[in-house]
């Protein structure tokens, strides 16, 4: 019992979320199913005879999907960051002053740690994407570019920089990060990959729906262990029966108490999108109305502040 309550009370630390656990477990069990739902057209796109499992299999296995070296692992990300770069006009209008650059992650810790992270940028450095080549043959090339516009850009380094870069505001908006905003934003440019047309490859899109999964999947579980007594091969089995991502990358990433906060923040950036949108288009160029997002920092605060700002530009 006592640790129900102790997640109830983190699940409101990870940043103004206000959530209930039977509901925050629930809204994983829809997410996943409406994902699952767009994994299946995609199988059916590339003319896969098997089943969903099957499929899951044949992108962990297919040495197709996987670099055989972490050199070329590593020119993969730098390629697709590059790639990534003059498409950013088509969304945004205000770009951080500080750059970014990508590197491994240290060979001495990349055994024990995700995939990717992001460090943010000081004063004299620029903010860094740094990559996990640790076992690239479990490193499929279908997460490149998604895992490069949630860690760089328009991702952690376009909101933390522009966060930073910001003037005439209190410190605790430039540096205080909430997760459930910092991550909800790296969620949320992982859909604007759409709009840039990073995902064209249908590959490429599963790898995409793979990390909408993924957080999925954390919803469901965080809750489900803390708070409803599931046990591990309850959590594992979740996983493997609904995403394609490596048991390395599980065994790494699902204790994580990072979850909460990232999904619900992205269904509240994509509910007051589409909310607005009726009063954007027209009124407002996509490159304005992106960037006020990225300004901002807090959680439930930042969906009474962005719906100001919107009002604002309108």
């Amino acid at each position: 019992p006592q640790a129900g309550i102790r997640d109830a009370q983190e699940s409101r630390g990870l940043g103004d979320v206000y959530k209930r656990q039977d509901e925050i477990h629930q809204i994983g069990l829809d997410e996943i199913k409406r994902i699952r739902s767009e994994m299946e057209d995609i199988i059916q796109q590339v003319n896969w005879n098997g089943d969903f499992s099957s499929f899951l299999n044949y992108l962990r296995t297919n040495p197709r999907f996987y670099y055989d070296n972490p050199n070329d692992l590593f020119n993969a990300y730098l390629i697709m960051s590059k790639t990534i770069d003059p498409l950013l006009p088509k969304i945004f209008k205000v770009f951080p002053r500080a750059p970014y650059g990508v590197i491994p992650i240290p060979d001495e810790s990349a055994p024990f740690t995700t995939t990717a992270y992001y460090n943010s940028p000081s004063p004299g450095r620029p903010g860094y994407f740094y990559a996990n080549l640790y076992k690239p043959e479990s490193r499929p090339k279908y997460e490149i570019p998604v895992l490069t516009v949630h860690e760089a850009v328009p991702g952690h380094h376009f909101q933390i920089s522009i966060a930073q870069e910001l003037e005439n505001v209190p410190n605790f908006r430039k540096y205080q990060g909430i997760t459930a905003f910092v991550e909800g934003w790296g969620l949320y440019s992982e859909e604007l990959g759409e709009f840039m047309g990073i995902y064209e490859d249908p590959y490429d899109k599963f790898g995409q729906l793979t990390y909408d999964m993924w957080r999925a999947i954390r919803l469901v579980v965080d809750t489900g262990m803390h708070y409803k007594n599931w046990s591990r091969d309850d959590a594992v089995n979740l996983f493997i029966e609904n995403s394609a991502k490596s048991i390395l990358d599980f065994n790494n990433e699902i204790i994580v108490q990072l979850a909460i906060g990232t999904s619900i923040a992205c269904i509240i950036f994509t509910s007051l999108s589409s909310a607005n949108a009726h009063r954007i288009k027209g009124a407002v160029n996509i490159n304005h109305f992106k960037p006020v997002a990225a300004g901002i920092i807090f959680g439930a605060f930042a969906g009474a502040l962005f719906a100001v700002q919107i009002d604002g530009l309108i």
